[in-house]
């Protein structure tokens, strides 16, 4: 009796870590996208000039010139603060209809979801950005007193993340706030295509 009591907490407790696992890798997509994302050149806006004169455009990057790197180099460091949970709101059957592969999110979406701990210590530095993993409560305070600074980089938050039932693929919504009037909504859609996540992304609102 002692050995099929202890078999069953054995099982149930392993079962217990399988979906804590889960749980906790279902957040490694979010992670692979804002490494990707967040970098110096797409966020900083300091390392840019006014655009040169007509006819002459000398950068693929933006459309005007780009700040010698001697001089970005001697930038301080860009603050980007991320919010550490990722959030659900009942709002998708007026803002979504889902590419073709992604139907699960239908489904998805009729579930009760609570918020998800984002951790963002596993990200690997950046050249020229510090990021700050910074509360919920924090982020709408900062939100509300935004000062455009000259280290000021933005707020990034993740929201209404959904996985397909095999795990291949994950839809969710990214919002850049640059300024308290400023900031854009993209739908995110991911799959794992070779072993690795491709992203493809739309934005769907801006302010």
């Amino acid at each position: 009796m002692r050995l099929v009591l202890f078999s069953f907490f054995l099982a149930l407790f392993s079962i217990q870590c399988k979906n804590i696992n889960l749980k906790e890798n279902n957040t490694q997509v979010v992670l692979q996208y804002l490494d990707q994302e967040i970098k110096q050149r797409g966020m900083d806006m300091r390392i840019g000039i006014p655009p040169p004169p007509p006819g002459i455009n000398d950068s693929v990057i933006l459309p005007g010139r780009m700040k010698p790197d001697s001089v970005i180099n001697k930038l301080s460091p860009l603050n980007v603060y991320i919010q550490d949970s990722i959030t659900y709101f009942d709002h998708y059957n007026l803002i979504i209809e889902p590419i073709e592969g992604f139907t699960f999110i239908n489904e998805a979406k009729r579930a009760s979801n609570k918020a998800i701990s984002l951790d963002i210590s596993a990200l690997k530095p950046r050249k020229g950005i510090i990021l700050h993993s910074i509360s919920r409560q924090s982020f709408d305070e900062l939100l509300d007193n935004i000062r455009l600074d000259e280290d000021y980089g933005g707020l990034v938050s993740i929201k209404n993340l959904f996985i397909s039932k095999n795990g291949d693929k994950a839809y969710f919504e990214a919002v850049y706030f640059k300024s308290k009037h400023k900031a854009a909504t993209y739908n995110v859609y991911a799959e794992i295509i070779n072993g690795k996540w491709d992203f493809k992304s739309e934005q769907i609102t801006e302010s």
